[in-house]
Parts: structure tokens; sequence; C-alpha cells
């Protein structure tokens, strides 16, 4: 529609940069507290963003080629199943004496 139009092109990267900083505004002042559950979360993210590609890919693979349902489901279902693993994952590493040195 408005592929080649550079002003367009323009206001969409400057909404996707207002959109992006107001959500970080808002996570600021409205989310500036913890409990056990942020965290844990905050915890395990370093294992979490290293680990999971492990699961994504396999998870994506096999829902891509087995599963014949409507798109947004396989999205919800890779999402869920891949923070499930990926937590588990980063969870059950850190106990290993020495690898929460590293994660």
């Amino acid at each position: 529609m408005y592929k080649n139009n550079f002003g367009y092109t323009l206001l969409d990267c400057l909404q996707c940069f207002f959109v992006g900083f107001s959500f970080i505004l808002l996570s600021k002042k409205f989310m500036n507290r913890t409990n056990k559950f942020l965290s844990f979360l905050c915890d395990q993210s370093v294992g979490v963003y290293l680990l999971h590609d492990i699961f994504l890919f396999p998870i994506q693979l096999y829902l891509v080629n087995r599963l014949d349902i409507y798109i947004p489901y396989k999205i919800v279902i890779v999402v869920v199943l891949t923070m499930i693993t990926s937590f588990s994952a980063s969870f059950f590493l850190r106990k290993i004496p020495g690898v929460k040195k590293l994660f």
C-alpha cells in the first residue's frame, strides 16, 4: 500500500519507537516493585536467554510439520512450551554447583 513512501516508513519507525519507549516508562512507573515470582524470573533471565533457542527450534519444527491447526494457536503453543522448558532447564541447571555462577 505505502511500501515506497518515505514519510509513512518514517512514521512507522517513530511509532514503534514511541510505543516501545512508553511501555518501558509505564513499566518503570507502575511495576517498580518485586515479589517472589518476579525475583524468580529475574534470577532465571540469563539462563533462559541462553537456552531458549535450544527448545524453540525443535518445538517450532515439530508444530509446523506435524500439527494442522490454526497458526495463532501454534504461536501460543510454541511460546508457552518454550517458556516452560527454558525456565525449567535454567532452574535445574542453576541447582548444579558451579553453574549458578555462569547463569
